[in-house]
């Protein structure tokens, strides 16, 4: 992984604008395939994740300095996938300076980070938060499940008042699913009406409550079960995360590689998938998602490579005159070796013709 730093006095294509300032290699020599960059005010952050799923956070030793970094946290996001397997991981930092107020209500710290890590065919959501002034810590806060194959690649959602996270994953099965994360609270109750209950069973009521049913229930497993169980951050407050899957977009264009939301919004999105379509979706009133808009790919023509029709009638005329003056060349070239062959071997008649049949060339005893 290296970092660069642009000189904006050196000239265009020089070779010389862009310097490598910071270089940093893997301890087991696997290399990285993901890596995004928060940069807040004066908070800088990166994020990055090797092919074996080793999650790593970093940040400048100086806030000034991006040619020193120091490890903040890191963990494994899944189990190492064996040798020749298909692997997929992605990484990508939520860019607000804040988490969204709900979550903020239900206790997360309002300084915390969230990041969201595609791991294979699971997308996780972790937070960063800091204890006692030390690190910051990562903890997984949710799993996003339900993808058909390979995740390729994940998004954040602008819009911190939106009181949810919106999150939208590129799966390899040709899908665009976006999913909507809330922090839901169980409602208090006031010290003036009765004893309140334990803090056990109003998590219980709570899980309950927003346990899933029918068909979401059978899609999300075990799996999605955990993923939604009270957590406890390092200030020592739970903060539960529970999700739901909004929208399934497309399938029948193939893969699906990169998505991308409009910044400042989060109802805008844009997909590119494997056959070379650029779509976007837009977010009705209603709450549905629809496409809106569709780019074919274009070829770029250099413009170097543009041929006037006088240009190219002229390139025509050389070659043919090449092609003319090469067969003379040939023909000359095989008469001169008879008319030698013929002179080794006294081939040569009284008048100093070369007595062979068909010559044109003449020969003059000195």
């Amino acid at each position: 992984m290296k970092i660069w730093q642009e000189n904006c006095s050196a000239p265009l294509n020089s070779g010389r604008r862009f310097k490598c300032i910071y270089s940093q290699q893997t301890k087991s020599r696997v290399p990285y395939v993901s890596l995004d960059i928060k940069n807040q005010l004066h908070q800088v952050y990166l994020a990055v994740i090797t092919r074996d799923g080793l999650l790593t956070l970093l940040e400048p030793t100086e806030a000034d300095n991006l040619g020193n970094w120091r490890e903040v946290d890191h963990l494994a996001v899944c189990p190492r996938p064996d040798r020749g397997e298909e692997a997929s991981f992605r990484v990508a930092i939520q860019q607000e300076l804040r988490p969204c107020y709900k979550a903020m209500e239900a206790g997360l710290d309002p300084d915390a980070l969230s990041l969201a890590v595609a791991s294979m065919n699971i997308v996780k959501l972790y937070r960063a938060t800091k204890s006692n002034g030390k690190d910051y810590k990562l903890w997984l806060a949710t799993e996003l499940t339900g993808h058909g194959g390979l995740v390729r690649d994940v998004a954040w959602a602008d819009g911190s008042l939106r009181g949810s996270d919106t999150i939208a994953t590129a799966c390899k099965d040709g899908y665009v699913r976006i999913f909507d994360v809330t922090t839901p609270t169980a409602a208090a109750t006031p010290a003036n009406r009765g004893p309140q209950p334990s803090p056990a069973s109003t998590d219980a009521a709570v899980s309950a409550n927003n346990a899933p049913s029918g068909i979401g229930a059978g899609l999300a497993g075990a799996t999605s079960g955990e993923g939604a169980m009270p957590r406890r951050d390092e200030h020592g407050c739970k903060v539960k995360h529970a999700w739901k899957q909004v929208a399934c977009l497309d399938g029948e264009h193939g893969a699906v590689w990169r998505v991308k939301f409009a910044r400042n919004t989060g109802d805008t999105l844009a997909s590119g998938a494997d056959d070379g379509m650029m779509r976007f979706w837009k977010k009705g009133l209603g709450g549905e998602w629809l496409e809106f808009a569709e780019i074919e790919p274009q070829v770029d023509v250099s413009p170097s490579l543009i041929i006037s029709f006088h240009q190219l009638r002229l390139c025509s005329v050389c070659v043919r005159h090449w092609l003319m003056m090469s067969v003379l060349v040939v023909i000359g070239t095989i008469k001169l070796f008879r008319f030698l062959f013929a002179l080794e071997h006294g081939g040569l008649g009284s008048g100093g013709v070369v007595d062979t049949p068909g010559s044109v060339l003449s020969f003059t005893q000195r």
